[in-house]
């Protein structure tokens, strides 16, 4: 797109108080400015629980420590002696949920301000915490000063997500990522109401989660001593640990996925005996996706031993109810010396591990390529994710599986092609070799703006039947390219946009009327310590108006 058109797409202004992101079902405002009290009070009428006491404690120390300053020219000096003061704001919850472990809880919410009083009504206590994120977004610093006021009162915002399942995929096998990183990402996540944090952690590059049983798995299988996931780091990522209440004030479920029977040269370098085709050189290429090469053998009682002690260790650690099996790109090749086809072999082996799933009480997810090119009968309850085309969708739901989609031509972000600063593998190889192989997978596109991401309809061309068994969405970041040092970047804003599409649904504004609103949550994440990347030129954004294109240039 021509940069004259993208200016002109982002320049157009709101005013405070309509910035609300992800859009609100229904959102009216008046003209009054309200002060916020520096002792705003938060009355609970009914349904207190630990988690909403905890939410509304982040909530205030977000507002008293914000640094987020309206980013516009301000159009005349503020005298906060010239309005009212919000003093209070009473919370009913009519069914207090303190666990979080499925996406069952109702997330709908009314939130109005009037007068100098407020009030948060919600059907379960998540969706008091999505009314909490709104009320923050709401909420504007004057520049030089302390004073939090929210805008254009009487405010009243009814809302409800359109889709239950809204996630984030992070790989921290290819680059690791501390706790930090990830715990950065979730805040960045719950201000775009995200509810999902899909956490790939091990790949065949390396497996940096701690196994009791095998303490000789990430000693010899992650990058380095310090790039492990200890059994207290991943309590402290899932809430799991009674000291931590990390999540537990975001209300974002975490799924662990561990990708099986592909994808899995780190775990076979330690267990050589499960192992086909490990590293193959220089002919990867023929026996997996991409490097390093390595399958589990599908055949070998000592494949699920192995499997079922590393499950019993980890499934513990994560209460969610449900469990990525993995499943995608397994290579026929790989298994070419084993009796049996390789259709009976994936069914075999994917019966064993969702049986173990499923005795700890546990739903499986799968990729595609499980149902799709292996037509293997999963149970009626597993949740199917859809990354290949937003085609699949339609062949995955006629099966009558619920779908979760993240499609490579709209939500798979790592773009591994578009960048032009990679290093190691990926400068090495030639138009024939990794990069021209990702290239005809369709991983190698061009950059996806977030207005690509935008403009995905997930149940684009379904029926209504069919439509209600998408679950929902997640967008995918793969990190071939991206380790701690561009993380944000890379996830964020764009990350945000499918937030919108998620959970107020396809279609609900276009990508113009939109983009104010979204700059204004990536100036909030900077405000938060979160890099999200800038959309337009920061002139543009303090001169509303003054970048968009006069009618005859369109």
């Amino acid at each position: 797109m021509n940069l004259l058109i993208v200016y002109a797409v982002l320049a157009l202004c709101s005013s405070p108080a309509t910035a609300i992101w992800p859009l609100p079902t229904t959102f009216n405002t008046g003209s009054t400015t309200l002060i916020i009290d520096s002792s705003l009070a938060f009355n609970i009428g009914s349904g207190s629980n630990t988690l909403l006491t905890d939410a509304i404690a982040r909530f205030q120390v977000q507002v008293s420590s914000s640094t987020f300053v309206w980013p516009f020219k301000p159009a005349a000096t503020f005298n906060p002696k010239k309005y009212d003061t919000l003093s209070s704001v009473t919370i009913n919850v009519a069914k207090p949920v303190d666990a979080y472990v499925d996406l069952t809880p109702d997330e709908s919410y009314t939130l109005t301000i009037s007068g100098t009083s407020g009030s948060i009504t919600a059907a379960a206590t998540i969706g008091a915490l999505r009314a909490l994120e709104s009320l923050r977004q709401l909420v504007y610093t004057t520049a030089g000063s302390s004073t939090t006021y929210i805008a254009n009162t009487p405010i009243t915002i009814k809302d409800a997500p359109q889709f239950t399942y809204r996630g984030v995929l992070l790989d921290t096998s290819r680059n690791f990522f501390s706790v930090a990183d990830i715990q950065r990402t979730l805040d960045a996540m719950a201000a775009s109401k995200l509810n999902v944090f899909h956490w790939h952690a091990v790949d065949a590059q390396s497996w940096p989660l701690a196994v009791d049983a095998y303490p000789n798995l990430t000693q010899n299988a992650a990058y380095g001593p310090s790039m492990v996931y200890s059994h207290g780091d991943m309590q402290q990522v899932v809430k799991y640990a009674s000291d931590n209440l990390y999540l537990r004030q975001r209300g974002i479920l975490v799924i662990l996925e561990i990708d099986m029977p592909g994808h899995t040269h780190a775990l076979a370098s330690v267990f050589p005996q499960i192992a086909l085709c490990m590293d193959t050189q220089p002919n990867w290429g023929q026996v997996a996706a991409e490097p390093p090469s390595g399958h589990l053998n599908p055949t070998l009682p000592v494949t699920y031993t192995t499997l079922n002690t590393i499950l019993a260790s980890l499934l513990p650690l994560f209460p969610s109810v449900y469990f990525h099996t993995g499943g995608d790109e397994i290579q026929a090749s790989c298994w070419s010396s084993l009796k049996g086809t390789v259709a009976s072999l994936v069914s075999e082996f994917v019966t064993k591990i969702h049986a173990t799933v499923r005795a700890a009480g546990k739903t499986p997810m799968v990729w595609e390529e499980i149902v799709l090119d292996f037509d293997v009968k999963v149970g009626s309850d597993t949740i199917v994710q859809v990354w290949q085309s937003a085609a699949n969708v339609e062949k995955v739901v006629q099966k009558g599986y619920k779908v979760v989609t993240g499609t490579s031509d709209y939500w798979i972000i790592s773009n591994l092609c578009s960048l032009h600063q990679p290093l190691g593998i990926l400068t090495v190889v030639t138009e024939n070799g990794w990069l021209a192989r990702l290239r005809i997978a369709g991983t190698c596109e061009p950059f996806k703006s977030w207005q690509k991401i935008y403009s995905f309809n997930p149940i684009a061309g379904l029926s209504s039947s069919q439509a209600k068994l998408v679950f929902g969405g997640e967008v995918l970041l793969w990190t071939e390219q991206t380790d701690p040092s561009n993380l944000d970047r890379m996830l964020w804003p764009r990350a945000a946009a499918a937030g919108e599409v998620l959970w107020s649904g396809p279609g609900v504004s276009t990508a113009s009327a939109a983009a104010q609103r979204l700059n204004e949550i990536r100036f909030r994440m900077v405000a938060d310590g979160i890099a999200a990347e800038p959309i337009l030129p920061l002139w543009c954004v303090m001169n509303p108006g003054h970048c968009n294109l006069a009618p005859d240039m369109q």
